[in-house]
């Protein structure tokens, strides 16, 4: 059940034996409200997921604060056929967006920093709209 699976690889559930037990951080987000749900899932999804936490890191390392999806998709590309690479990342920018973790821009295939994240030392967007 991949939906399962999802949980457990992000830390909110464990699965043992075929039973499904909801973890300490699983019960917050079930029992929080949206926004704070929003900031759990962002929060487990760089402490579990890899790729979710590379993107990050290069986002941040990015003077411009955004870098072009083809950039991650050639890197999965070097692991994973061309179709699995795009579905794989497709789906971490699903959750990273989702997380508030970065942002995506279909029109331009561009991922960024959400705009709170983008100030500089003087409070002042790195990368304006």
């Amino acid at each position: 059940f991949p939906a399962c699976e999802a949980l457990s690889l992000l830390g909110l559930t464990l699965i043992d034996k075929g039973d499904i037990f909801i973890t300490p951080i699983g019960r917050r987000y079930v029992e929080d409200l949206q926004p704070r749900r929003q900031e759990i899932f962002g929060q487990q999804l760089l402490t579990h997921v890899a790729l979710a936490a590379h993107i990050r890191r290069s986002l941040e390392n990015e003077p411009s604060g955004a870098l072009p999806e083809k950039h991650f998709t050639e890197l999965l590309e070097n692991f994973l056929k061309a179709d699995e690479a795009r579905r794989v990342l497709g789906v971490v920018i699903e959750w990273g967006r989702y997380g508030e973790v970065y942002e995506y821009d279909y029109h331009t295939g561009l991922l960024r920093l959400p705009e709170e994240d983008a100030k500089d030392d003087d409070g002042v967007s790195v990368n304006p709209a």
